[in-house]
């Protein structure tokens, strides 16, 4: 299966949507935020049942369920599972600080894919 990434959604590992503030192979909660130039919007949650701990089957599960983001914001994650997710596509910032200061943070420096032109 393709992924269809959205240029500028980004999902963070949150108990609260406030604070990027769960470890990746703890979240079982992740608040799904679209990334423009202008700003940026709350999604929507997503809850994820899963298994904790570093197992590749788990970390997959998670990789499908945010399939159509670009990149994950965490509080901490090991580097086994951060390789993972990146050589699957997905764009991995550890940063556990407040989410608006993250996604402002990352719209301020354009670290996310800009819409390509349709021709």
């Amino acid at each position: 299966m393709e992924r269809k990434i959205i240029p500028g959604r980004v999902a963070a590992a949150s108990s609260d949507g406030v604070t990027v503030n769960l470890h990746f192979g703890e979240a079982q909660e992740f608040y799904i935020y679209d990334l423009n130039p202008e700003g940026w919007k709350f999604v929507e949650r997503r809850d994820i049942k899963r298994v904790f701990g570093h197992i590749p089957a788990e970390f997959d599960k998670v990789r499908l369920m945010l399939n159509d983001c670009e990149a994950i914001l965490v509080s901490r994650i090991g580097p086994a599972a951060a390789e993972y997710l990146l050589v699957k596509g997905l764009r991995v910032f550890q940063t556990p600080y407040p989410v608006d200061l993250v996604l402002n943070r990352l719209i301020q420096l354009h670290l996310f894919r800009k819409e390509e032109k349709q021709q």
